[in-house]
């Protein structure tokens, strides 16, 4: 700023498309620097730039201060344009990004109103945080109306007062203007708001803050222990604050335990932790959480797909093919309700169907490990060793921690008279699991029938 020069200016740059690769959030980067030559730069007035000498030698000097400030941002948001399209494809790839059919317009004004106050809000207020704030649609009319004027009454304010405190003005635009990309205008997943958009956006309204406390301290002085005294009392109160919700975050149930209470309405929550509880085959505690998803989610996979798994390992097994078939009809590419309804198949020793369906499960995903794992052995127990070594083989590239697939491996190589590769899958797995008895039993097994 001080002594612009093409070498800095190329930092600026280098720095900026560093941060678009870690993290897209900071694409609104020349805006605020925009914002920053407004205040505290002051270099409207008189502005020079690293574009001033380019621009003279070709007989096109720019005199106006701002139009050589924004020139001076063009390269940047070129890069902002270029990250945001590619961030953009990228979500679209995945199904993320949701069409105006989907939810209208008017409807995302709306909850882009609501959600401004409510960030807000909680910032001020800091309780009932979730991990994930579902859509609820349109927001209610007296929401959309009292954002919209608090809204507006503080952008009138803080362009009333720019001249004797321009910080609000700056800290005001810097919260609005950075919240554009993630306030929901292109809706990118199911959520209305998140907590973590907030950490760049709300410098701003903690520079608005901290300036005007010191500009009040400074008007009447009597006030600035009074100011000191209930910023310390704010301060321990957000750290306490801070490691109880750290708290929330010590598993999937806690955390999820937590979203549910903050928000009621969850379907993602409910099957999460209906999952948590399913992980631990506990399904008395799974199944009323994936029910109670569905109840508000009617077309949800997920769900159904916990209900297949914890009805598969039930006896008898009633209704498991039909969740397993609803959650496919959903999301045909659930590569998890394939490979788990193929084990299914496998343990009823429907081998032609399991193999069916872990084949499908790697057309769509192809380094799924337990797809190559089961087709593996499926193909082993069939006699077709090279396909099933395969299969094993790349299933061991995934997870080479895996006991099973170096038993398997042992078992392919012994049946292929391979006794010293066989030896050293079965020694590997006894390293990761010391004790394994099938294992262990393997491993003599071909000790003996090679006289050892």
């Amino acid at each position: 700023v001080r002594r612009p020069n093409g070498r800095r200016y190329l930092l600026v740059a280098l720095s900026f498309a560093m941060g678009l690769l870690s993290k897209p959030m900071v694409v609104t980067l020349p805006f605020v620097l925009l914002l920053l030559d407004y205040w505290p730069l002051q270099r409207l007035q008189n502005a020079r730039t690293v574009f001033d000498r380019w621009s003279s030698r070709r007989g096109k000097e720019i005199r106006s201060a701002a139009a050589r400030l924004a020139v001076e941002k063009i390269p940047l948001l070129l890069l902002s344009a270029g990250f945001s399209v590619l961030t953009l494809v990228a979500q679209k790839e995945v199904g993320a990004v949701w069409s105006i059919d989907k939810m209208p317009i008017d409807v995302r004004l709306a909850n882009a109103l609501v959600t401004y106050l409510e960030y807000i809000r909680k910032t001020v207020w800091p309780v009932d945080l979730a991990v994930l704030y579902p859509h609820a649609g349109m927001p209610a009319a007296w929401k959309i109306g009292v954002s919209s004027l608090l809204i507006g009454a503080v952008s009138v304010m803080a362009i009333r007062k720019k001249r004797e405190m321009p910080f609000l003005l700056a800290g005001w635009l810097w919260y609005l203007g950075t919240l554009v990309p993630v306030i929901g205008i292109v809706q990118v997943g199911s959520q209305a708001m998140a907590d973590r958009y907030t950490y760049i956006p709300l410098i701003g309204l903690f520079i608005a803050l901290s300036w005007g406390a010191e500009r009040l301290t400074h008007w009447k002085p009597a006030l600035k222990r009074p100011v000191i005294v209930s910023s310390l009392f704010v301060l321990s109160g957000l750290t306490i604050l801070a490691r109880a919700q750290v708290d929330t975050w010590t598993n999937t149930l806690t955390l999820f335990e937590q979203a549910l209470a903050a928000t009621e309405v969850n379907p993602l929550a409910h099957n999460n932790i209906g999952a948590y509880y399913m992980d631990r085959n506990d399904c008395q505690k799974a199944v009323p959480h994936f029910l109670e998803a569905i109840r508000i989610k009617e077309n949800y996979a997920y769900p159904y797909h916990g209900l297949g798994v914890c009805a598969s390992r039930a006896t008898p097994p009633t209704g498991a093919m039909y969740f397993f078939r609803k959650a496919l009809e959903i999301d045909p590419q659930l590569t998890r309700a394939l490979v788990d309804r193929g084990i299914f198949f496998m343990r009823q020793e429907k081998f032609d169907s399991a193999a069916h369906d872990f084949e499908q499960a790697l057309r769509i995903k192809p380094d799924h490990e337990a797809a190559h794992a089961n087709l593996g052995l499926i193909l082993l127990r069939q006699g077709d060793l090279a396909r099933a070594e395969n299969h094993l083989s790349a299933a061991r590239r995934i997870n080479p921690d895996s006991v099973e697939v170096l038993n398997n491996l042992g078992l392919l190589c012994a049946k292929q008279g391979r006794t010293e590769e066989a030896a050293a899958f079965f020694r590997e797995a006894l390293e990761r699991n010391p004790g394994h008895p099938e294992i262990e039993q393997n491993l003599q097994i071909l000790s003996r029938a090679n006289g050892n």
